[in-house]
C-alpha cells in the first residue's frame, strides 16, 4: 500500500507562489452570491434603470427556492451545522428614484400581481 502524501503547501511554497503574483488579491465586501448580473435582455425588460458606475439602484425581487441542504461540519474540536439555500430569482422590480411615487405595498402589487397571472 503506498504512503499517504500531505497534500498541503509548505510556508515556502506559499511564499514562492505569492512572489509570482502579479496582481493585488482583491478582497471583496460583500460575498459573491450577493451579486447579480443583468445583461441586454433583461435589461430591456427593465427598461428605465440608471446603469451608470456607481450609482444605487432600489429593487423588490421575488425567488423561487430551488435548492436547500444542510450539512454538520467539525471546527476547532465543535460541530456545527451548515445550511444553503439556492434561490432562482423569477420577478425583479427595479427603481432608481430615491423617493417613489406610489407606497412600497402598492408598488410590490403592481409589479408581481400582473406578471405573475402571465406566467
Amino acid at each position: 500500500m503506498k504512503s499517504f502524501v500531505h497534500m498541503a503547501k509548505t510556508p515556502e511554497e506559499v511564499e514562492e507562489k505569492k512572489e509570482r503574483m502579479t496582481v493585488e488579491p482583491v478582497i471583496n465586501t460583500y460575498p459573491y452570491g450577493l451579486c447579480i448580473s443583468l445583461c441586454d435582455d433583461e435589461l430591456d425588460k427593465l427598461e428605465g434603470i440608471n446603469c451608470e458606475v456607481g450609482s444605487i439602484v432600489s429593487f423588490d425581487a421575488m425567488a423561487k427556492v430551488t435548492a436547500y441542504s444542510q450539512h454538520e461540519v467539525e471546527e476547532d474540536g465543535k460541530k456545527t451545522l451548515r445550511r444553503r439555500v439556492e434561490l432562482q430569482i423569477t420577478h425583479l422590480g427595479v427603481d432608481d428614484d430615491d423617493k417613489p411615487s406610489i407606497s412600497n405595498e402598492d408598488r410590490m402589487k403592481s409589479r408581481y400581481t400582473t406578471d405573475s397571472e402571465k406566467y
